[in-house]
């Protein structure tokens, strides 16, 4: 658990220094990828916290600390949408912001449904955001790699 609010608060850091929009005086630290190949940055930071929710969401929760680990997956998940544009492609580069915002947008929107315990709404949430995943798939990785819900 500590782990992954460790995470969760250095993604929380990045999501503010992206979207803060200030000019960067020459002193401060700019992002960059520490990873720069998609391949082995969705391995890692998406693969594993996608099966965890996965797991967790095979069926409805049954109590509050059985949703801690849909909500974190969520948070992860929409905030790794945000770091997926700091490795654009050498082209396509405004489609594959788009996707990652789109990816971004509809993990937000499954953490605010794992936040209210709804499980219906939480799934539905679920299938929506795996949609987006293969959206960009589908477009930048010639149909491998697609999941299912």
């Amino acid at each position: 658990m500590k782990f992954f609010i460790q995470i969760l608060l250095g993604f929380l850091v990045a999501t503010v220094a992206i979207s803060s929009g200030r000019a960067q005086d020459s002193d401060d630290p700019v992002m960059e990828p520490v990873e720069f190949d998609v391949h082995e940055f969705m391995e890692y930071a998406f693969e594993p916290t996608f099966a965890q929710l996965k797991e967790a969401l095979a069926q409805k929760p049954a109590d509050r600390k059985a949703w801690m680990p849909v909500k974190a997956s969520a948070l992860l998940l929409a905030e790794n949408g945000n770091l997926l544009m700091l490795r654009p492609p050498e082209e396509e580069t405004n489609e594959w912001n788009r996707l990652s915002a789109e990816l971004r947008d509809s993990g937000g929107e499954l953490y605010a449904a794992a936040k209210t315990r709804d499980y219906p709404t939480t799934r539905q949430k679920y299938v929506n955001f795996v949609h987006k995943c293969n959206a960009c798939h589908e477009q930048f990785a010639d149909g491998e790699h697609l999941q299912e819900p």
